[in-house]
């Protein structure tokens, strides 16, 4: 076999590994035909299968062919797209829109125009990913905040922004939990820093608002909104998306959206159904008053039998059940019953939150509705009880101590959140790449300080180095490499180590410290979608220390739940911390020999900080799997 040949037998290998991967850990997917009462798709008004756009679609394929023939500026127009737009700029009440062929590419062409070096998008942490990869596209400063957390994107105004422009980016009903973004408050706060708005939406367009116009509409921010995207494949019942703005907008992405101009404009027919979509949603009042009824009805016999679910007013209701196992067993189970439910699993939703998403439709009859609330009651079954747990029983809890860089006192905090977290259950500590022995060696430092407190126990490192340096330099001059497959695959273990308990993980050094070329620890802890608690010094040079962490953190989407400031008091840059960092917590620990002096700070107020911080910690992340059975 030659080396391509060599090359080509590796890949399928590779690829048939991930693949048995995804299915041991119930994330394998497969495409699944409707099947029985649909409770699945976003077909919210039945407007999918309505004759009046059939006959719209087949007259535009008549007139101007089936397919739009290429790019817009490239001969791609047609008059069933001028009229789409048309139609769409009068119902949402804008001076112009532009038609793409998905809500993907809408999102894409929009931030990729709006967003130039320099500036700054802050993302809600559960926006559709076509949002969260429009960003990425991006040259821009990329900011996460906490999902509909006021205080956390007031916060990201302030001190995560850069001098260009700032857009903030939400969906207006998020797509798996049903829930509204505060909406209101957001374009509030842009206002008042000068940021501007742009809303994704694809699930309340055709379903909220007046005529249906969305959620924008229904607030009345349309004019104090920079773009909303408008989806047509959901409620309206064809597929593409408008981008909805002011003129110079629109032309700004005609201008410089690469995703429009690159990409076949959408076909005569596909415009023509939703023109025809758009000239309804006046008249289908009625059906948007029956849909609101039916998703209320549901929330209520949900209720009735005692199923927890999430979601505001929409109509998607969400029932989380944690495992993907436990969620595809339940949606089998309702399948049988007659009605298409489809489980939704990491990555659609974090780990440990996989769970049923159930959508309502205007033309559901109340009868099936209830039926569907009793198959859901009996389907969950022995998951019932887990159904109203918190997410974070649902699994370990697990977080990362990290440090803006070596010497701050990592091991002695982790010592501090182990001891401190013993008395609730187990709790294992694992630091997995250790460089140094003897009194360098964290491990064996924490088993000897850990020796005296019951349930504490400390996991074996995954590689070890006699040599006190970066792990990457100690393995390199022993003419060995960290692998982040075997890292992964010690992660694994270490998960089932814990088994029911917590799981603290110490890093080697700062966070940006390379595990191997072109692979970070920050790198590994996004893999493992692990929350942080960052260690920083007290003194001198913390403050840019710290925001320069926290900075590479947010950047990999890795959650900080707490920063520890290690040693001598420092009360000025303790100020500053707490005012440019809120609402994250800054907690401060005095300097201790080792851990002998953790007695008394077990049994103070900085105890009770550090339990807050595990609550906040949520399951184990990249590798949770079905709990054990002393969660149920």
């Amino acid at each position: 076999m030659d080396a391509s040949g060599e090359a080509l037998a590796r890949l399928e290998a590779e690829l048939q590994r991930d693949l048995e991967r995804a299915q041991r850990e119930g994330l394998r997917r497969h495409i699944a035909p409707r099947a029985g009462i649909d409770f699945c798709t976003n077909d919210y008004l039945g407007l999918a299968t309505d004759g009046r756009l059939a006959h719209a679609s087949s007259a535009a394929a008549r007139a101007e062919g089936t397919g739009a023939r290429a790019a817009r500026l490239l001969g791609g127009e047609s008059g069933a797209l001028a009229r789409a737009e048309e139609a769409a700029a009068q119902w949402l009440r804008c001076e112009r829109t532009l038609l793409l062929s998905s809500g993907w590419q809408a999102n894409a062409a929009l931030l990729g125009a709006l967003l130039a070096p320099g500036g700054t998008v802050l993302s809600d942490e559960r926006n559709h990913a076509s949002l969260v990869d429009g960003m990425r596209a991006t040259r821009a400063r990329r900011v996460i905040f906490r999902h509909r957390d006021l205080c956390d994107l007031e916060r990201a105004l302030r001190h995560d922004r850069g001098a260009g422009r700032c857009v903030i980016i939400t969906d207006a009903i998020f797509s798996m939990t049903g829930e509204a973004a505060p909406l209101r408050e957001i374009v509030a706060l842009a206002e008042a820093h000068g940021a501007i708005v742009v809303v994704d939406e694809a699930h309340a367009g055709g379903v909220v608002g007046p005529r249906g116009a969305g959620l924008c509409a229904a607030l009345g921010l349309e004019s104090r909104v920079a773009a909303r995207v408008v989806t047509g494949g959901k409620a309206l019942g064809g597929s593409g998306a408008w981008i909805a703005g002011s003129r110079a907008l629109i032309e700004i992405v005609l201008q410089y959206g690469r995703p429009f101009l690159f990409t076949t404009a959408p076909s005569p027919p596909t415009a023509a159904a939703l023109a025809c979509a758009v000239e309804l949603m006046e008249e289908l009042e009625p059906r948007r008053t029956a849909l609101r009824e039916r998703a209320d009805h549901l929330r209520r016999a949900l209720a009735e039998r005692k199923i927890a679910f999430s979601g505001g007013d929409s109509p998607i209701v969400f029932v989380k059940l944690g495992s993907p196992a436990w969620a595809l067993e339940a949606a089998a189970r309702i399948g049988a019953r007659g009605f298409d439910v489809r489980a939704v699993r990491p990555p659609t939703v974090p780990r440990g939150e996989s769970g049923l998403r159930i959508v309502v439709h205007a033309g559901h009859a109340v009868a099936e509705i209830d039926a569907l609330a009793d198959a859901v009651r009996d389907s969950i079954g022995e998951f019932s009880q887990k159904v109203t747990a918190p997410v974070a029983s649902l699994g370990p809890p697990a977080l990362a101590i990290v440090g803006t860089d070596t010497g701050v006192g990592k091991t002695v905090v982790s010592a501090l959140f182990v001891k401190t977290r013993a008395p609730l259950g187990p709790v294992a500590y694992w630091k997995p790449v250790q460089s140094g022995s003897g009194d360098d060696d964290d491990s064996a430092t924490m088993a000897r300080w850990l020796a005296q407190t019951p349930r504490a126990r400390v996991l074996p490192p995954c590689y070890a180095f006699e040599e006190a340096v970066a792990p990457h330099q100690a393995a390199r001059k022993l003419g060995r490499s960290l692998e982040p497959a075997r890292l992964e695959s010690a992660a694994r273990s270490a998960a089932a180590e814990a088994g029911a308990g917590a799981l603290l993980i110490e890093t080697a050094g700062g966070v940006l410290v390379p595990i191997c070329e072109r692979f970070d620890q920050a790198a590994l802890l996004s893999a493992w979608r692990l929350p942080a608690v960052l260690v920083a010094r007290t003194g001198l040079g913390t403050l840019n220390h710290t925001f320069l962490t926290l900075e590479a953190l947010a950047a990999r989407s890795i959650p900080c739940l707490a920063v520890v400031l290690s040693g001598p008091r420092h009360e000025e840059n303790e100020r500053d911390l707490r005012e440019r960092l809120s609402p994250i917590p800054v907690l401060w620990v005095p300097p201790l020999d080792g851990i002998a002096g953790a007695g008394p700070i077990a049994e103070s107020a900085l105890a009770q900080q550090i339990l807050d911080v595990w609550k906040r910690a949520g399951p184990w992340g990249r590798f949770a799997s079905e709990p054990p059975r002393a969660h149920e």
